[in-house]
Protein backbone atom coordinates (compact mmCIF):
# COMPACT_ATOMS: atom_id res chain seq x y z
CA UNK A 1 0.00 0.00 0.00
CA UNK A 2 1.70 3.46 -0.66
CA UNK A 3 2.16 5.71 2.03
CA UNK A 4 0.30 9.05 2.21
CA UNK A 5 1.73 11.87 0.86
CA UNK A 6 4.49 13.72 2.25
CA UNK A 7 2.44 17.16 3.91
CA UNK A 8 3.52 19.93 6.08
CA UNK A 9 1.33 22.24 7.36
CA UNK A 10 3.55 25.45 8.96
CA UNK A 11 2.27 28.56 11.26
CA UNK A 12 3.92 31.72 11.46
CA UNK A 13 6.74 31.33 13.84
CA UNK A 14 7.37 33.37 16.83
CA UNK A 15 11.12 32.54 17.04
CA UNK A 16 11.64 33.97 13.47
CA UNK A 17 9.66 37.22 14.79
CA UNK A 18 12.17 37.11 18.08
CA UNK A 19 15.50 36.97 15.64
CA UNK A 20 14.04 40.21 13.56
CA UNK A 21 13.12 42.13 17.04
CA UNK A 22 16.26 41.30 18.74
CA UNK A 23 18.34 42.40 15.34
CA UNK A 24 16.35 45.57 14.83
CA UNK A 25 17.08 46.63 18.75
CA UNK A 26 20.77 45.72 18.34
CA UNK A 27 20.79 48.55 15.04
CA UNK A 28 18.41 50.69 17.47
CA UNK A 29 21.09 50.32 20.28
CA UNK A 30 24.47 51.00 18.10
CA UNK A 31 22.75 53.71 16.87
CA UNK A 32 21.71 55.55 19.76
CA UNK A 33 25.43 54.64 21.53
CA UNK A 34 27.09 56.35 18.58
CA UNK A 35 24.35 59.06 16.94
CA UNK A 36 22.29 61.40 17.86
CA UNK A 37 19.00 60.28 19.79
CA UNK A 38 16.48 61.33 17.52
CA UNK A 39 17.88 59.64 14.68
CA UNK A 40 17.88 56.19 17.26
CA UNK A 41 14.16 56.67 18.00
CA UNK A 42 13.35 57.33 14.07
CA UNK A 43 15.12 54.33 13.69
CA UNK A 44 13.01 52.55 16.34
CA UNK A 45 9.66 53.24 14.75
CA UNK A 46 10.58 52.43 10.95
CA UNK A 47 11.86 49.58 12.11
CA UNK A 48 8.79 48.24 14.33
CA UNK A 49 6.63 49.17 11.46
CA UNK A 50 8.68 47.29 9.06
CA UNK A 51 8.28 43.98 11.43
CA UNK A 52 4.62 44.63 12.16
CA UNK A 53 3.96 44.94 8.51
CA UNK A 54 6.77 42.01 7.58
CA UNK A 55 4.44 40.10 10.95
CA UNK A 56 1.07 41.00 9.69
CA UNK A 57 1.88 39.38 6.19
CA UNK A 58 2.98 35.78 7.51
CA UNK A 59 -0.27 33.50 7.26
CA UNK A 60 -0.42 29.53 7.60
CA UNK A 61 0.20 27.58 4.67
CA UNK A 62 0.27 23.73 3.87
CA UNK A 63 3.15 22.19 1.25
CA UNK A 64 2.69 18.29 0.04
CA UNK A 65 4.45 16.13 -2.45
CA UNK A 66 1.30 14.44 -4.67
CA UNK A 67 3.26 11.86 -6.94
CA UNK A 68 0.28 10.93 -9.34
CA UNK A 69 -1.19 15.05 -8.94
CA UNK A 70 2.28 16.53 -10.67
CA UNK A 71 4.97 16.94 -7.92
CA UNK A 72 4.63 19.45 -5.40
CA UNK A 73 1.93 21.56 -3.79
CA UNK A 74 0.80 24.20 -2.11
CA UNK A 75 -2.17 25.08 -0.05
CA UNK A 76 -2.68 28.48 1.70
CA UNK A 77 -5.55 29.44 4.07
CA UNK A 78 -7.88 30.87 1.57
CA UNK A 79 -6.91 28.19 -1.56
CA UNK A 80 -7.00 24.52 -2.35
CA UNK A 81 -4.13 22.53 -3.36
CA UNK A 82 -1.98 24.74 -6.48
CA UNK A 83 1.09 22.91 -8.20
CA UNK A 84 4.39 25.03 -7.35
CA UNK A 85 7.94 24.31 -8.30
CA UNK A 86 10.09 23.57 -5.00
CA UNK A 87 14.01 23.92 -4.47
CA UNK A 88 15.77 23.60 -1.72
CA UNK A 89 18.00 26.29 -0.98
CA UNK A 90 19.72 25.17 2.83
CA UNK A 91 19.00 22.22 4.90
CA UNK A 92 20.21 22.05 8.22
CA UNK A 93 19.41 20.65 11.96
CA UNK A 94 16.85 23.89 13.26
CA UNK A 95 16.29 25.47 9.49
CA UNK A 96 15.31 24.30 6.15
CA UNK A 97 15.48 26.73 2.85
CA UNK A 98 12.92 26.34 -0.04
CA UNK A 99 12.30 28.55 -3.07
CA UNK A 100 8.77 28.29 -3.84
CA UNK A 101 8.01 29.72 -7.33
CA UNK A 102 11.41 31.49 -6.97
CA UNK A 103 10.28 33.02 -3.54
CA UNK A 104 12.15 32.31 -0.38
CA UNK A 105 10.71 30.83 2.89
CA UNK A 106 12.76 29.90 5.59
CA UNK A 107 10.97 26.88 8.17
CA UNK A 108 11.62 27.56 11.25
CA UNK A 109 11.47 24.80 14.40
CA UNK A 110 8.38 26.10 15.92
CA UNK A 111 6.78 26.59 12.53
CA UNK A 112 5.84 22.81 11.85
CA UNK A 113 6.07 19.83 14.42
CA UNK A 114 9.27 17.91 14.22
CA UNK A 115 7.51 14.85 12.60
CA UNK A 116 6.46 17.02 9.72
CA UNK A 117 9.44 18.28 9.33
CA UNK A 118 11.82 15.10 9.41
CA UNK A 119 9.58 13.94 6.79
CA UNK A 120 10.03 16.96 4.64
CA UNK A 121 13.82 16.44 5.12
CA UNK A 122 13.88 12.64 4.41
CA UNK A 123 11.59 13.74 1.02
CA UNK A 124 14.14 17.14 -0.02
CA UNK A 125 16.83 14.82 0.22
CA UNK A 126 15.50 11.82 -1.47
CA UNK A 127 14.90 13.95 -4.10
CA UNK A 128 18.25 16.10 -4.26
CA UNK A 129 20.18 12.84 -4.45
CA UNK A 130 18.69 12.04 -7.54
CA UNK A 131 15.70 10.01 -6.69
CA UNK A 132 12.42 10.65 -6.42
CA UNK A 133 10.49 12.69 -3.52
CA UNK A 134 7.48 9.48 -4.46
CA UNK A 135 9.83 7.11 -3.04
CA UNK A 136 8.66 8.51 0.16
Amino acid sequence: MPKPPVTISTVPSRLALAVQVGLALAVVGLLAWVAAPWLAATALLCLAAVIAQWWRGQRPWSLRYARGEGGWQMAGSESGWRPVTLELGYIGPWLIGLRLDGRPVWLWPDSATPVARRELRRCLLAEQAGGSASRW
